[in-house]
């Protein structure tokens, strides 16, 4: 067993340009090779390069060998210059068949993304994005129209036919995307 409890109450000095206040508590427990973690985590003012929030607050319950869940709530963000008033992750299930949500808000803008899938030992992840919801005052409102397959992990994205990343390189590559704004509007991705 293994207590954590880090606290940073100015992370501006441990990360150049980072700011705020950072607690976290927790327990690590289990074999070294599948430990499970949980605890919790609690932030304010957080800064960091096109990341801001007023607040950061989460619980995690990590098993390596078992169930994983996590919930991180962020309060008053600005993401790239895009300002949120909330945003929420949910995961749940275990290391080989899980599931993930988020949820993000703000002025004139909400998202819903929602996917399934698993990571093998190698900590290549495949699965299926099942929603994608984003409604928007400047560009209306957009639908995933099918689940689209991905895989993600070590050079998920190399390869001659993407001209990106190298086989080391950590990367995210879906079939096929599709999303659409009725009447008429589609984008697709591959």
């Amino acid at each position: 067993h293994l207590a954590i409890h880090p606290s940073a109450p100015h992370l501006g000095l441990g990360r150049p340009g980072a700011a705020g206040t950072l607690t976290a508590n927790g327990r690590a427990t289990g074999p070294r090779d599948t430990p499970r973690l949980r605890g919790s985590v609690r932030a304010t003012n957080l800064v960091a390069d096109d990341v801001a929030a007023a607040s950061v607050t989460g619980d995690v319950d990590l098993d390596l060998a078992g169930p994983l869940q996590a919930d991180l709530v962020a309060l008053s963000l600005v993401v790239a210059e895009q300002e949120l008033d909330s945003a929420h992750v949910v995961l749940s299930g275990s290391r080989e068949r899980h599931e993930l949500e988020l949820m993000a808000a703000g002025p004139g803008l909400a998202i819903d993304v929602s996917a399934a899938g698993g990571l093998d030992a190698a900590d290549r992840g495949s699965g299926v994005v099942d929603t994608v919801h984003l409604a928007a005052d400047t560009i209306g409102t957009w639908e995933l129209t099918a689940p689209a397959a991905l895989t993600l992990g070590p050079g998920a994205a190399a390869g001659p036919e993407t001209g990106a990343g190298s086989a080391d390189e950590f990367g995210v590559r879906f079939e096929q995307i599709c999303v659409e704004s009725p009447p008429a509007a589609r984008i697709c991705a591959e």
